[in-house]
């Protein structure tokens, strides 16, 4: 019985942890640089997010990368 409670104890521990978290997109663009954060997002999704900003701004001259 002990073993089963343990086993659900670190069960649920390990799915209450999230693999979402907080990732920083830093732009810059004449000089300027901006940080916009991704608040509890995966990498992924953080990565593609910036990786559109990062299209948009290199067309005049500015680059974004995830930090």
């Amino acid at each position: 019985m002990k073993k089963v409670l343990l086993f659900a104890g670190v069960l649920f521990l390990f799915s209450a942890t999230s693999c979402k978290k907080d990732y920083t997109c830093t732009c810059e663009w004449l000089g300027s640089t901006t940080d916009t954060v991704f608040e509890k997002s995966s990498k992924k999704d953080a990565e593609d997010k910036c990786a559109e900003a990062n299209t948009e701004l290199s067309a005049v001259g500015g680059s974004c990368a995830i930090k």
